[in-house]
């Protein structure tokens, strides 16, 4: 049976009925439509002469190319005479077991660390720990930093970027990335990390183009107010030096 062969709109249009009832996609993984209307991702699998089943999760917060990545991953451990199931009990034990090095608790060390320094202005700070706190906490954070997978991150990515945050999906998964190689740095992480979803994968950014001053008489107050910027020594240093160089900002 071929795999990857449901299309968003069959999953859509697909009508509830009396009973539930299944919409396959190959390879054992289906979505089973139940009586409410409600659709759930599922995965039958056979190991050591038994039939079991794996819970997924709900569509549409998991997506079809999380669902697919989920089944790809749970087949391989079938594949070593593993039973995904059991696989996702022993997980979730540990990341209970492992609270000082979950995720949320390493990204929290890795942010007082990059604060306490003289990169980050206050105001940066605040928004780097509000979009991890909205976003990244609540969907990896329980996670043990040796158990994250990509599947996990991905499905973390899909919602951002479902809720219309593209700009805060690229941000999120570079937080992510700092927070693992912090971890590897500082000896919590004790396996290699999981290879993060590619930039391709998330949609583009769309430029934004910021208004310039044109009027001459603008310029004295414009340098002014960089005189006295208050936040992170760097910054300052860079606002000084800009009028002189006149690079663009990535450049400096």
């Amino acid at each position: 049976m071929p795999f990857a062969i449901l299309t968003t709109k069959e999953i859509n249009s697909a009508q509830a009925r009396k009973k539930p009832w299944r919409l396959y996609d190959g390879g054992g993984l289906y979505i089973q439509i139940q009586p409410n209307g409600n659709r759930f991702w599922r995965y039958k699998y056979s190991v050591r002469g038994r039939e079991k089943t794996l819970s997924i999760g709900r569509w549409p917060e998991i997506t079809r190319s999380v669902a697919r990545q989920v089944h790809m991953d749970a087949r391989a451990l079938v594949q070593q005479d593993l039973d995904p199931s059991l696989e996702k009990q022993a997980r979730r034990k540990a990341n209970a077991h492992a609270g000082e090095q979950t995720v949320e608790a390493v990204g929290r060390i890795w942010f007082e660390s990059m604060k306490s320094g003289d990169a980050w202005s206050s105001g940066y700070a605040d928004k780097i720990i509000g979009q991890m706190e909205i976003h990244l906490f609540p969907a990896i954070g329980g996670i043990a930093v040796d158990r994250l997978t990509t599947s996990d991150v991905a499905s973390m990515l899909e919602r951002i970027v479902m809720a219309g945050f593209i700009e805060t999906a690229h941000r999120v998964r570079r937080y992510t990335r700092l927070i693992l190689e912090y971890a590897i740095e500082t000896g919590r992480m004790t396996v290699h990390p999981p290879l993060l979803p590619k930039k391709g994968t998330l949609p583009k950014l769309k430029p934004t183009h910021h208004a310039s001053i044109k009027d001459p008489k603008k310029i004295g107050p414009l340098l002014l107010k960089m005189d006295h910027y208050s936040g992170s020594f760097v910054t300052k240093c860079a606002l000084h030096l800009s009028p002189l160089v006149f690079l663009r900002p990535g450049e400096l």
